[in-house]
């Protein structure tokens, strides 16, 4: 029986989620791949030297700076049944499937690509063409995103299957011996993911609960680049603790101890690090904004809490900030200073989870399921990828 051969397509890196699709797919498939690893080496670079490497990058800048799609031209062998693209259009030899977090990813990143009128009518074409035979957004709010930037949509939108990432769960961990309950924040950037607004609602938590009668001891722990005036003002928060970036192993090691994950992203499009933590069997308090309601299930896996500063249009799912809010001041700024809604939901957040011991056990019960068994399981997403790869034979 012939074995359906994969081609990964990744551009110059690949972000470790692809990892786990390799190493699980579907029954009957066999895969290759454009990096020999998951930490941004591309073969390129080792067969060709780094001529070709640089030159790679300076069509790359010159795409962005003219405002060309996210492209590439890929030939590959004739063993090759289907390639599945990362966040690539594809000019190849062999039908494709392309995989997106949200619309943005096809145009670098750039919002401002995105506007101009031959950039929409460029993927438009290439997505409904014959060779791409499936998109494969990450969540119903990448789908909607694409469908609300480009015009007359419905012309491939029977292409689109999501596709939500599957995640392998953890050995499920007893915390009913925890002396205090611990929350656990982990982000590169802190303004952007959230990380004062954090801090501004466990400190209300903590002074709250030295009022209260036999209230549970409480601990935050924050992971991120803290900018050194949030040290200086928070470093008398006995119940705080504050890290810079820590390996993947320490991470691990702070997911077993903590209860609670929080992280009110203002511009995240789809937050791997809730699925780990997840994993974990960890509750996560997030934003009701972009993909974070189709990761949180509110009142079942977590709790959702207001958010008024975000990279996304809250009704068309379309970016108006760059990633990472490149380019614009004002939303870096807006999010450094907090919403004062944003801080009480988070605050009422944390207060249900470190009071309600039975509401936490449920919710970590839940979590964990929903990736052992539920929509971010590895069984899920063998499912779909096995429909997906043979999508070159309809």
């Amino acid at each position: 029986m012939h074995k359906k051969n994969i081609f990964f397509y990744f551009g110059s890196h690949a972000h470790p989620y692809y990892e786990k699709i390799i190493k699980n797919m579907p029954k009957g498939m066999t895969c290759t791949s454009s990096v020999q690893d998951f930490r941004g080496k591309h073969v390129a670079f080792d067969r060709y030297g780094k001529i070709k490497s640089l030159l790679k990058r300076f069509i790359r800048f010159l795409f962005q700076k003219i405002g060309v799609p996210k492209v590439a031209f890929v030939k590959v062998v004739d063993d090759v049944d289907i390639i599945h693209s990362s966040q690539y259009l594809l000019f190849t030899n062999k039908p494709y499937v392309v995989d997106f977090e949200d619309i943005s990813a096809l145009t670098w990143y750039d919002y401002r690509i995105l506007k101009k009128w031959h950039v929409k009518w460029i993927i438009k074409k290439m997505l409904s063409s014959k060779k791409c035979v499936g998109i494969l957004p990450w969540t119903d709010a990448a789908k909607k995103s694409m469908l609300n930037s480009i015009p007359n949509s419905k012309i491939f939108e029977s292409k689109i299957k999501i596709m939500y990432p599957g995640y392998v769960p953890k050995p499920i961990i007893n915390r009913h011996n925890h002396k205090e309950i611990m929350f656990l924040f982990v982000g590169k950037v802190f303004y952007e993911k959230g990380g004062l607004d954090t801090i501004l609602a466990f400190e209300k938590l903590v002074a709250k609960l030295k009022k209260t009668k036999n209230a549970p001891k409480v601990k935050l722990v924050v992971v991120s680049t803290i900018p050194k005036d949030i040290r200086e003002k928070y470093a008398n928060l006995s119940e705080l603790t504050m890290s810079d970036l820590l390996p993947a192993n320490e991470i691990d090691e702070l997911y077993k101890k903590s209860d609670v994950f929080v992280m009110p992203t203002h511009f995240d499009t789809f937050g791997f690090v809730f699925i780990e933590a997840m994993s974990y069997g960890l509750p996560c308090i997030g934003v009701d904004n972009f993909s974070c309601p189709e990761i949180i299930t509110n009142g079942k896996t977590g709790i959702l809490v207001s958010n008024f500063v975000s990279r996304f249009d809250k009704k068309t799912f379309v970016p108006i900030i760059n990633a990472g809010g490149a380019g614009s001041k004002e939303f870096i700024e807006a999010c450094r200073h907090p919403h004062k809604k944003t801080v009480e939901d988070i605050y009422q957040a944390m207060l249900l989870l470190a009071t309600n011991d039975d509401v936490r056990c449920e919710m970590s019960t839940n979590a964990r399921n929903e990736v052992a068994t539920g929509k971010f399981s590895i069984a899920n997403q063998k499912k779909l990828l096995e429909e997906i790869y043979r999508l070159d034979k309809k």
